[in-house]
């Protein structure tokens, strides 16, 4: 089935799902954080702030217009834990929202697993480790995870290069030919001196040409 848009509507045949826009632009921006945004700062209380920003999450969008404070419970007085903070995609919620990720307790403790399947989506911007008997929350506790890649990262083009191996294949195909019927055209002779001389021009491509001194010197004053 050929498909394509997105064009005007008229009369509701050209009516389009969010899934289907979502999937497009997903195949042109990866997922991540833009410009440095959304970065999580310590309010020395129990809470912390997730700066303003832009996110894209497997097609969708999010902003942040202004600074978001987010409650961090308290710490146990015997164990550690480590929570997540997380952009969270949520297909029920059909939204993007800022949120904490309470770990477990634990003597050594470990982050939450992200959530990536079709219900979620996490990316996590960062830890909160949360030492036993914490009563605040400071910056040395927080690890910024926005720029690794397996947690979060920054958008960027997911078109990079064009693949011109095709064209080039068909060119050289192309040229091959061409020249078998050349040489069908020509006498042995002709035709065996040509090939040298095609094969001592691709030997001899890359090859570092010497320039005499005296040489050198007029091209410095020319310049």
């Amino acid at each position: 089935m050929e498909k394509s848009g997105f064009f005007k509507s008229n009369g509701g045949d050209r009516v389009y799902r969010t899934n289907e826009i979502a999937n497009f632009f997903s195949k042109i921006f990866s997922n991540g954080i833009f410009n440095n945004g959304c970065k999580v700062i310590a309010n020395d209380n129990m809470t912390v702030t997730v700066t303003e920003g832009y996110a894209f999450i497997n097609g969708y969008w999010y902003h942040n217009d202004s600074d978001k404070i987010l409650s961090i419970e308290l710490a146990d007085a015997n164990q550690s834990r480590i929570d997540n903070i997380v952009l969270r995609y949520t297909t029920e919620n059909r939204n993007v929202e800022a949120e904490v990720i309470e770990g477990n307790y634990a003597t050594v403790p470990v982050a939450p697993n992200l959530q990536r399947n079709t219900a979620y989506y996490d990316l996590r911007i960062a830890k909160i480790n949360i030492p036993m008997g914490a009563d605040k929350i400071t910056q040395a506790m927080i690890e910024d995870c926005r720029f690794d890649s397996n947690d979060c990262g920054n958008v960027v083009s997911l078109i990079e290069q064009i693949d011109t191996s095709d064209i080039f294949n068909q060119y050289q195909a192309i040229f091959t030919e061409w020249f078998e019927n050349l040489k069908l055209n020509l006498d042995e002779n002709v035709a065996t001196n040509l090939q040298k001389k095609m094969d001592a021009i691709s030997d001899n491509m890359w090859e570092v040409v010497e320039i005499p001194a005296d040489e050198l010197d007029q091209w410095e004053m020319e310049e």
